[in-house]
């Protein structure tokens, strides 16, 4: 049976009200990515999005018939405060339109336990206010992180002149300091794997 707004909502509901946080903390928190996003076989930083980059880490299936089920499962993990499901339920509230600020809320807590996309969805909320100095910061923590998303929204705010060369410039430095600590020779030898075998995942 589909889920009605009515059921999704009292399903995110369940998660408990994020409490906001100062753009102080929102800063401070949040530079490392959480234990989840390190892989349990060779105890390096998965590339982001993970999802792209690992089978370890997997978003619950999504259907229709299976909201409330999935919706369990998420609240279960946030409330034990996995970061994941923690932006999962921002997702809720976001995409959904079911609220908004409650979205944003949820999306800050993830940020300050280290999910590099809740980061990244929070640079783009502010660059599409305008807020272009809390955008740019958002996203450079989060490329600093791995996050080529978030590089390459700098580099398009540099050239709307939106953002500084010297912003760019370290954001760029950054992002590939994170890709280098994500490298190893097992690692280098899946990529070049992958190509002649499309069904092997890298960690």
């Amino acid at each position: 049976m589909m889920a009605t707004d009515e059921t999704r909502t009292a399903g995110v509901e369940a998660a408990g009200e994020p409490p906001a946080l100062s753009q102080q903390r929102l800063m401070a928190e949040g530079h490392e990515m959480p234990e989840e996003y390190v892989c349990t076989i060779c105890f390096l930083p998965i590339e982001l999005p993970p999802e792209h980059h690992s089978t370890m880490i997997t978003a619950p299936l999504r259907r229709n018939d299976e909201e409330a089920a999935a919706l369990a499962t998420i609240r279960k993990g946030a409330e034990k405060g996995n970061a994941m499901a923690i932006k999962q339920l921002g997702d809720e509230y976001d995409a959904g339109n079911l609220d908004k600020p409650r979205g944003i809320r949820h999306y800050q807590q993830a940020a300050i336990k280290g999910h590099a996309l809740s980061r990244h969805e929070l640079g783009a909320i502010e660059l599409d206010e305008e807020n272009y100095e809390l955008a740019v910061q958002h996203f450079m923590i989060s490329a600093k992180m791995g996050l080529e998303f978030s590089l390459n929204e700098i580099k398009k705010m540099f050239m709307k002149g939106q953002a500084t060369k010297a912003y760019y410039a370290e954001a760029l430095r950054g992002y590939q300091d994170a890709m280098e600590q994500m490298k190893s020779p097992q690692r280098e030898e899946v990529k070049r794997l992958r190509w002649n075998t499309p069904f092997i995942r890298k960690c």
